[in-house]
C-alpha cells in the first residue's frame, strides 16, 4: 500500500513546527517525517522576526529533504523563503513521486541534500572531494546494495569492442576523443588506462636532442626527456635547474663507430 505524501504546511505552521525542540527528530528521513513540505503559494514572505530567523537556521539543518511548493515567479526568488528549500515544485503533481523515492532511499536522500547544502560556496575541488566522500559512503550501505541487486544488467554493445579513446596525431598536436557515447563518456577504469597511455606516449614523444660533446649538461628547464647520439667519449654533468620530484629519461645511442663511454 502506497503511503500518502506528507501534508504541506503553511509557512506560518512551518515556522511554528521548526520552533519545536523536537523539530530535528520530527523532520528526519530516518526517525520522523520523510520530508518537510511547505506551501508558499499565495503567502506573503514572513516578517523578519526572531522566530522566522530561528526557523530558517533550523530549516538548513534538518535531516531530511525540504520541499517548497511555489509559483514559478516565487521559485525564481521573489519569495524570501524559496531559495532556502532543497527542492521547489510548481504544484503537487510530482510530490507523490518525489516522496516515494525519498521513502525508498532515505539515506541517499538525506546524504544528497546535506551534500548540496554543504557544497554551497565551496571551490570545485572541495565540492568534488565532498561528493566523492558521500558517494563512497553510500556504496557501503544497504540502499546501494539493493539498487545493485535489482538494476537491469547492461547489455554488451558493439561499441565495447572499440577503443575507449580515439587518438589522432597532427604534427605536434594530439587529438584525443572519448569514445563511449552510449555511456555519456562516463570515465571508467578502461578509459582512464587508455587516456594514461596516450599521455605517456605524448610525453615520451616530446624529447629534446642533445649535442654530443665531451661534457654534456642537461637543463631541466628545457624538457624532462632527452636523447643524444654519442660521437665522443662523454661525461654527463650535474643537470641544471632541477625541480624536486621532477623525473625524466635520457636515451643514449652509440654512433657508427661505437664503443663510446
Amino acid at each position: 500500500m502506497t503511503e500518502p505524501s506528507p501534508p504541506a504546511l503553511t509557512l506560518t505552521a512551518a515556522i511554528d513546527a521548526l520552533a519545536s525542540p523536537y523539530a530535528m527528530e520530527d523532520f528526519s528521513a530516518l526517525t520522523g517525517a520523510s520530508s518537510l513540505v511547505v506551501d508558499l503559494r499565495d503567502t506573503a514572505p514572513a516578517a523578519d522576526s526572531e522566530a522566522a530567523q530561528r526557523a530558517q537556521l533550523t530549516l538548513a539543518q534538518l535531516a531530511c529533504p525540504t520541499i517548497a511548493i511555489a509559483q514559478p515567479s516565487q521559485a525564481n526568488g521573489s519569495h524570501a523563503w524559496s531559495a532556502l528549500f532543497d527542492v521547489c515544485l510548481e504544484d503537487e503533481t510530482d510530490l507523490a513521486t518525489l516522496d516515494h523515492n525519498i521513502r525508498a532511499n532515505p539515506q541517499a536522500s538525506l546524504a544528497m541534500v546535506q551534500l548540496l547544502r554543504h557544497s554551497r560556496g565551496l571551490s570545485i575541488h572541495d565540492g568534488l572531494t565532498a561528493e566523492s566522500l558521500v558517494y563512497s559512503t553510500l556504496q557501503s550501505g544497504p540502499e546501494f546494495a539493493t539498487w545493485l541487486r535489482d538494476r537491469k544488467r547492461p547489455s554488451v554493445s558493439a561499441a565495447a569492442n572499440e577503443p575507449a579513446v580515439n587518438v589522432i596525431r597532427d604534427a605536434e598536436t594530439v587529438h584525443v576523443t572519448l569514445n563511449r557515447p552510449e555511456r555519456h563518456n562516463a570515465f571508467s577504469a578502461e578509459m582512464r588506462d587508455a587516456f594514461a597511455e596516450v599521455l605517456q606516449a605524448a610525453a615520451a614523444s616530446n624529447i629534446t636532442a642533445l649535442t654530443s660533446a665531451t661534457t654534456i649538461t642537461i637543463d631541466f628547464n628545457d624538457n624532462n626527456n632527452f636523447s643524444v647520439t654519442l660521437g665522443h667519449n662523454a661525461t654527463f654533468a650535474n643537470p641544471s635547474n632541477p625541480t624536486a620530484g621532477q623525473t625524466g629519461s635520457i636515451f643514449i645511442t652509440q654512433d657508427g663507430t661505437g664503443s663510446r663511454t
